[in-house]
Parts: C-alpha cells; sequence; structure tokens
C-alpha cells in the first residue's frame, strides 16, 4: 500500500508498506531513508544523518517525526469507522443469532461465519483505507457487507437443505 503527501517543508513524502511483511520503505524529497531499525529512519545528507521516527501502520495510521515536525502521512482511523468496517461481522453475528431472521434466510454462523465475515471485515478495512472519497469508500464497504451475507447465506441455504 502506497500513499504519497506533500509537506511544506519536507517535500514530497512516499510511504509504501508491505501488507504482508509491514515492512515500510520511504522516500522525503526523492531521497531514500535508510531503516536503523523497525520504527527508526535516517538519511545521510550535509555531511549528516537526519533521524526519521515512524509511528504506526497503513490501517491504525502513521505519523512521521523529524525533529519537532509531526507530519500524518495516513490519517488515524477513528473509533466510528472501525464500527462501519466490521459491519459484515456484526451483520452476521446479529443475524446469525435470531431465530425468526434464520427462518427468513438461513445463514452459517459460529466458526465458519466468523472467519468468513472476519475475513470480508478486514478486507474492507484495507480497501477502505485505500478510497480516495466517501462515496467510493461507502461503496466499498457495502459491497464487502454484501458479498460475505450472500457467501454465509448460500452456506446456510446447503446446510439446510442437507438436513
Amino acid at each position: 500500500m502506497k500513499r504519497e503527501i506533500y509537506h511544506e517543508v519536507l517535500g514530497k513524502i512516499t510511504y509504501e508498506e508491505s501488507f504482508f511483511t509491514g515492512r515500510k520503505t520511504i522516500f522525503v524529497n526523492g531521497y531514500f531513508l535508510e531503516p536503523v531499525n523497525k520504527n527508526t529512519f535516517r538519511r545521510f545528507i550535509n555531511n549528516e544523518y537526519e533521524i526519521f521516527n515512524v509511528t504506526g501502520n497503513y490501517i491504525t495510521g502513521v505519523t512521521l517525526l523529524y525533529g519537532s515536525k509531526l507530519v500524518e502521512i495516513v490519517p488515524k482511523t477513528l473509533w466510528y469507522e472501525y464500527i462501519i468496517y466490521f459491519l459484515p461481522l456484526i451483520i452476521n453475528l446479529i443475524w446469525g443469532n435470531s431465530i425468526y431472521l434464520c427462518k427468513i434466510i438461513p445463514v452459517v454462523g459460529g466458526l465458519i461465519g466468523g472467519a468468513i465475515t472476519g475475513l470480508f471485515s478486514a478486507l474492507s478495512l484495507v480497501f477502505g483505507k485505500n478510497a480516495k472519497n466517501l462515496s467510493f469508500k461507502l461503496l466499498t464497504i457495502c459491497a464487502f457487507v454484501l458479498i460475505s451475507f450472500v457467501i454465509c447465506a448460500l452456506i446456510g441455504y446447503a446446510i439446510v437443505s442437507s438436513l
């Protein structure tokens, strides 16, 4: 996942984080920042090292500390965004535990339903953070809610029909 921002003092900041390993690559105004450890980076310029500290990750939000300058690269995820992103899991928990709703449309719950909706909730969080505008973010979340519900309903119908 890659994010580029422009800062008035530091210039163009390019932040890239691997989805699977969490490895971070940062360029500040075209200069590669050499990793010292997991959260500390440095660059050699004007015969001295400049130290940059990075906190957070792509999901929770990333901030870059350079001297006394704090630059927000990826905005923090707010509490209500977590609720919206994990809507597929919440819907499955409520629907799967209601006898009346399962009589209308049976959905698989428990371990299988939780794993499916948990996966789609995590995917909606990742793709929702990549969305540039609010309408695309909401469309992405609705798509993941619908897909996870349809998959759980198909498995639920298969279980009910086999009985």
